[in-house]
Order: structure tokens, then C-alpha cells, then sequence
């Protein structure tokens, strides 16, 4: 089986066949965002928009400037919507709402809450920025748990944590500078801790690692995007310039465009649906696996469409370790800290990222009558087909067990398996071991230098 040895993230590149500036790794943020699920719609639903997007529109509390423009640049087809309760939402795939109230949703938002969860658990695309922040997990689906604090002591600073099409997409580019200096740019957070599983932080406050101000999560078959910023406000006109231009011209439609999936297209709903990574599956032999042909049981896979949004993982064939065997692949031989250095030449901040890179050999993207050596696969750069390991591995940083915010082949790189994981606070400064651990297998790993 092909092993890396400890050669350093430009020695993996090199022997992957990629050059350097042509990878999400060498990013100063993380790599790509999962895209949203594939597009739902119900039997009513309009095909209009590139892609077919339709996209239903309404600020609580206030009025609707800018929006119905906005879907359109970002190619979708807009709907405005008079009242949330009682709406039909199979006639939508997006749902796009704006809070202007500092104090409160109305009723009729908060009486639209069971029809909106219904939306979402059936594949639809929640997406709500908001100024009250204080009680909004209310209105979350599946997101009731999340801890929300509206806080202005820092409020005036965005930084970029998940590179996507939010941040880079059709109607330009964001950087950690271009949504600051608001009045406010953001009216809070939310604790990191407390999001769902299988979360995507896409922004956070500057110097505030634990402090999310932009998260995604699914939710049954669908997709939630949450914002403690008060777009409506920049949508309005209101406050300074900069930031508002870049709210109104890039963020705003860069996330319609996202939540629809239009960027690239729409990624592995189109054609790898479900596709799924085995452990040996194909060749026991040259992995020391045993193979069981009893069907119905789980392998250990990956699947592709963003960390399994909405869809069932492929139950294939058992693949286990012959007694007395273990996964000895892949070993995770080079990290990037969350400023982009290597990890090594630069200490990790305790609290940030750190971005792990190993070998994909003996994995397989495929199912079992249709598969590729996840070794020479290449998933687009743009993030916009992402394959994710369809369980979280187990991670320990100098001991004490690490959040893992991602985990799955890394964009752009040919055959590389990629963790990101959040550094816990209370790690000891200097060289500490790393160890990974996923679905039973240990898995070897560079130790990283943390300050």
C-alpha cells in the first residue's frame, strides 16, 4: 500500500502531482464549503433562474429593498412573500429572510416556525440574517440548542473562516477586511460549542475563534444558514461605505448564489450522487483487510454531497480487518495553521485551526460496481463537490480531546485526506502528539507546535 513519509505539506503536494498555487491548501482560511443540498422543490415549484432556483423573499419586521434585485444577480428567480405564515413553501427551493427588529420576530414569523422545519426537512434552503440574534434559535430548525449572544463589544470585525462561494463567488471577493467597520457589522454570535453537528462556520468575529457570526448545518434533507449581521439595514442603504457596499454587491448575492448552488453548478446531485469512499474495498489483499460479502452492512466510507446533506450513505459490503489487523493508512503527515503557515515553521495559536493532510490510499470513491482509487482522484478545487467522511473521526490534541470541524478528501489535491480541527484552549505550548482515530482504526500523525 503507497505510504508518505514525513516529507512536509510541500513534499505531499509535489508527490500528488499539484502544484502549490493551485490548491485550497495553500488558502489563508479553510478549505471550501460544503454546497447546499441538491434543489428541492415541491410540485408547484417555478423552474425559473439559472439552475432553476426560485426564491422566496421577505424582511420581518421591516422592507424588502434590494432582495428581489439581489436574487436576480445571483440568478435566481425571486418570489416576494406577504406573510410567512400560511405560505406555500413547495412553490420555493430558497427561503431568504432578513430580521430588522433589534428586539423581536413577529408572530408572523414565529408562527411560521413548524412550516418552515417542515420546508427544510424536506430539502429546502433556509437562509436568515438577523439583528435580534437574543431569541432567534427559536426559528432554527434543528437548531433550537444553538447559545446566541447579542453582544456589540466587538461587533465592528468579520473574519473569514470557511472559504466558499459566499466568500469567493460570481459577484466578487470577500477578505477578512471587507466587512468591517460597520455600525454594526455583526449584532452578536453564537458559541461555537453549541452548533449542530456536522456545522459549517463560515465567518467569525476578529480575534474571537470560538465566536461564530455566519454557520450552516442540515437539517433532514436540507440546508440552514444563520447570520447574526443586519443585512436589511445595508440593504436599505443605511450605514457606512465601506462595508455596505460589499454586503449589498458581494455577500448578499455570493450567498443567494451558494444556498442555490449555481457557482459551478450543482455539484454531486448532478452526477456523483452518493458515491461513497471504502476502506480496501476491491483489493483486501494489498490492505490487509479481510472481506465479508454479506451485503447490508457498513463499510468505512466517505460520501460525497457536503458532509452527507440529506443523503443516506451507501450500504455496501462489509469491509473489516483481519483479526490482528489494523488500518495502518493514511498517515497525516503535514498541517497548515489558520493563517495559512505551515505548522512547524509557525506555532498554532491555541483556540484556532489547524488544517491536517495525509494519504487517501487504499480509499475508494465509487460504489461497488462503479469505484476509483480515491489515490489518484481529484475533487474540484472550488469546493463545490465536496466528499466528507460520513462520520467525524476522533481527535486528540496533546491529550485532551479537539472539536473536528471537518474531515474529508481536500479540494484540489489528488488523493489527500484533510481534518480540520479546532486547537482545545487548555493545550500545553511546544511540540504535542496528535492523534486521530476514525470509525475503530488509530491512524499516525505529525505532532504540531502550539503557542
Amino acid at each position: 500500500m503507497k505510504r508518505f513519509p514525513d516529507v512536509g505539506l510541500l513534499g505531499l503536494l509535489l508527490m500528488t502531482g499539484i502544484a502549490m498555487g493551485q490548491t485550497s491548501a495553500t488558502n489563508s482560511n479553510f478549505p471550501p464549503a460544503p454546497p447546499p443540498p441538491p434543489l428541492h422543490a415541491g410540485a408547484g415549484a417555478a423552474e425559473g433562474g439559472a439552475g432553476g432556483c426560485t426564491v422566496g423573499y421577505r424582511t420581518d419586521n421591516g422592507s424588502d429593498t434590494l432582495m428581489a434585485s439581489t436574487i436576480t444577480t445571483a440568478g435566481g428567480t425571486p418570489v416576494a412573500i406577504g406573510a410567512l405564515t400560511g405560505f406555500n413553501y413547495s412553490t420555493i427551493n430558497v427561503l431568504w429572510v432578513d430580521e430588522a427588529s433589534n428586539s423581536g420576530v413577529s408572530s408572523d414569523f414565529s408562527g411560521a416556525a413548524a412550516s418552515i422545519s417542515s420546508f427544510v426537512s424536506g430539502g429546502g434552503r433556509f437562509v436568515y440574517n438577523s439583528r435580534y440574534v437574543t431569541g432567534d434559535a427559536a426559528q432554527l430548525p434543528g437548531g433550537g440548542g444553538v447559545s446566541l449572544v447579542r453582544d456589540f463589544s466587538n461587533a465592528a470585525d468579520i473574519d473569514i473562516v470557511t472559504t466558499s462561494t459566499i466568500t469567493n463567488g460570481p459577484a466578487g471577493t470577500l477578505n477578512n477586511t471587507s466587512l468591517d467597520g460597520g455600525t454594526y457589522s455583526d449584532h452578536g454570535y453564537a458559541n461555537i460549542a453549541s452548533l449542530p453537528a456536522g456545522n459549517t462556520v463560515h465567518f467569525i468575529r476578529g480575534g474571537e475563534p470560538t465566536h461564530a457570526v455566519a454557520f450552516s448545518y442540515l437539517s433532514g434533507a436540507g440546508l440552514v444558514y444563520y447570520a447574526t449581521i443586519p443585512l436589511d439595514y445595508y440593504l436599505n442603504g443605511s450605514g457606512p461605505n465601506p462595508p455596505r457596499g460589499n454586503f449589498d454587491n458581494i455577500y448578499a448575492p455570493n450567498l443567494i448564489a451558494w444556498a442555490c448552488g449555481f457557482a459551478g453548478g450543482t455539484g454531486c446531485a448532478t452526477h456523483v450522487h452518493g458515491h461513497t469512499f471504502l476502506f480496501g474495498h476491491g483489493n483486501p489483499t494489498s490492505h490487509g483487510f479481510g472481506h465479508s460479502a454479506a451485503p447490508g452492512n457498513h463499510g468505512h466510507h466517505f460520501t460525497c454531497a457536503n458532509h452527507a446533506f440529506g443523503h443516506t450513505p451507501y450500504i455496501g459490503y462489509h469491509l473489516q480487518p483481519d483479526p490482528g489487523e489494523e488500518l495502518a493508512n493514511p498517515d497525516f503527515v503535514a498541517g497548515l495553521n489558520q493563517d495559512g503557515s505551515t505548522n512547524g515553521a509557525e506555532p498554532a495559536g491555541r483556540g484556532t485551526v489547524v488544517q491536517l493532510f495525509g494519504s487517501a490510499a487504499g480509499l475508494f470513491v465509487g460504489e461497488e460496481d462503479d469505484e476509483q482509487a480515491a489515490a489518484n482522484f481529484t475533487p474540484p478545487a472550488s469546493g463545490l463537490e465536496l466528499y466528507s467522511t460520513t462520520s467525524l473521526p476522533q481527535v486528540r490534541i496533546g491529550g485532551l480531546p479537539a472539536k473536528v470541524l471537518f474531515s474529508g478528501l481536500a479540494p484540489g489535491l489528488t488523493g489527500v485526506w484533510q481534518i480540520n480541527v479546532l486547537i482545545p484552549e487548555g493545550t500545553p505550548a511546544g511540540k504535542v502528539p496528535v492523534t486521530v482515530s476514525y470509525e475503530g482504526y488509530n491512524l499516525r500523525s505529525v505532532d504540531i507546535t502550539v503557542q
